[in-house]
């Protein structure tokens, strides 16, 4: 017989960037930079996570960009460093649920994969090129990244020169 697993689907209206939207210091224990707005859009989604967990639930989603607004107009705001993820893999094992925290606008320099062992000497800051993913992950109970998704057909392709 297959196990019934519990899903909690939450949808909530996010607060957005301002114009002169800008990271501040949150109050974690990594000392993470978030906006103003992203500080209140986690602290819904905390209550929502731990409402889902008092109620049994085993896994909780979350809509595209509900944590940072559309940033469109905001690039800065994108995730540099996985700060949210590490955000969210503690929320998961505090309350012992999987959550996938809808998507996250992240800002990688263009072939930083292939660039791990070191920085090209042949390029100043001003040659860098950076893209920008919306990605989604799958978080485990325990805070383990089980899967990870970026959109293939994003609505624009934005390259930052």
């Amino acid at each position: 017989m297959p196990t019934k697993i519990r899903i909690a689907i939450c949808q909530f209206d996010s607060h957005q960037p301002s114009t002169t939207a800008t990271t501040t210091t949150n109050q974690t224990s990594d000392n993470l930079q978030f906006a103003e707005h992203e500080i209140k859009n986690l602290s819904k989604a905390k209550g929502f996570i731990a409402r889902a967990a008092q109620n049994t639930a085993d896994l909780i989603i979350f809509p595209e960009y509900f944590i940072t607004g559309l940033i469109e107009n905001h690039l800065h705001l994108a995730s540099k460093e996985s700060k949210w993820i590490k955000e969210f893999q503690r929320l998961a094992i505090e309350h012992q649920i999987d959550i996938i925290p809808g998507t996250i606008v992240e800002e990688e320099e263009e072939g930083a994969a292939e660039k791990k062992e070191g920085a090209d000497p042949t390029k100043s800051p001003d040659d860098r090129r950076v893209n920008l993913f919306n990605s989604a992950y799958y978080i485990d109970k325990s805070g383990q990244i089980l899967g990870k998704y970026r959109k293939k057909n994003l609505w624009h392709a934005l390259v930052l020169n």
